[in-house]
């Protein structure tokens, strides 16, 4: 009986080495090991290999593997824990888009970069590792990440995509690293708990809607090194009260500050910036 069993696993397993897509048929059976066994072979998970698998809960990545290529576990809607080893250095865009499950997310420590949609609509996303030497964080690479409430951005980040964290509902606070130059467009666009927000001096321009509708945000100070606030930046920031304003600014766009209805503390002393610049319609 159990030499019996024995060669009925091997010709099971056996199987799945000769199989033409054994990779797709071992995850659609969660079969954990077997995944593990047969990517050890490899040294790329390969654009969109496990999209849309319903059945797959875990993964743990060998060491062989170098490179998760675009796609590779988008809508794993199930998939709930996956380790990856540090011999990943890069991670393609969308490669864990609406993993809906998924809690907990640690990034190699040779990443530098978040590619574009990496872990959007990731609505239960609660805790995020980023290693201490990224450099850029893709467009919508935390979009709609709704269960997000802070992360902390290494100070070796150059860059900050639009709408990285658009829809993050639950973010609380954030903190910009001191290399970046620019608050990127919508990328607190509806972030409705965000309440504190640190800027270093190294930032030049805050672009247009970067801030709408972040409806707990009370206070904000645009540092000495700020030039341009452009269109509606701050729109929608319905708790908004206080913004202190730097003499360096040149120029604050159309409805950068619509919208604001407990805005009563506005203090600008910018000689260079003409008054037709500034619009705050909508501002009691």
């Amino acid at each position: 009986f159990i030499i019996f069993s024995f060669k009925f696993y091997f010709i099971k397993f056996f199987n799945f080495l000769i199989s033409d897509d054994s990779l797709h048929q071992a995850a659609c059976e969660n079969k954990i090991d077997i995944i593990y066994y047969l990517l050890s072979q490899e040294k790329k998970i390969q654009g969109k290999k496990f999209k849309g698998i319903q059945e797959l809960t875990k993964i743990v990545i060998p060491s062989s593997i170098t490179s998760i290529e675009f796609d590779a576990f988008e809508k794993c809607s199930s998939l709930t824990d996956i380790e990856i080893p540090p011999s990943v250095a890069s991670i393609g865009y969308s490669a864990f888009c609406e993993c809906k499950s998924l809690k907990s997310i640690k990034i190699p420590p040779f990443v530098k970069n978040i590619d574009f949609y990496t872990f959007r609509s990731c609505s239960n996303l609660i805790n995020v590792e980023l290693p201490l030497n990224l450099k850029k964080i893709g467009n919508d690479a935390f979009r709609y990440c709704s269960s997000l409430k802070k992360i902390v951005i290494p100070s070796s980040v150059e860059f900050i995509g639009s709408s990285a964290f658009y829809g993050c509902y639950s973010l609380a606070e954030f903190e910009f690293p001191p290399l970046i130059d620019s608050i990127s467009s919508y990328i607190f666009y509806d972030c409705k708990s965000l309440k504190y927000v640190k800027m270093h001096s190294s930032i030049k321009t805050i672009q247009s809607y970067a801030f709408e509708n972040c409806q707990l945000l009370k206070n904000i100070s645009i540092p000495s090194s700020v030039k341009i606030i452009e269109n509606y930046a701050f729109f929608h920031c319905l708790s908004l009260e206080n913004v202190e304003m730097p003499s360096s600014l040149d120029a604050i766009g159309s409805g950068a500050f619509d919208h604001c209805p407990l805005l009563t503390n506005l203090e600008i002393n910018a000689p260079k910036m003409s008054i037709d610049s500034f619009y705050k319609d909508g501002c009691d």
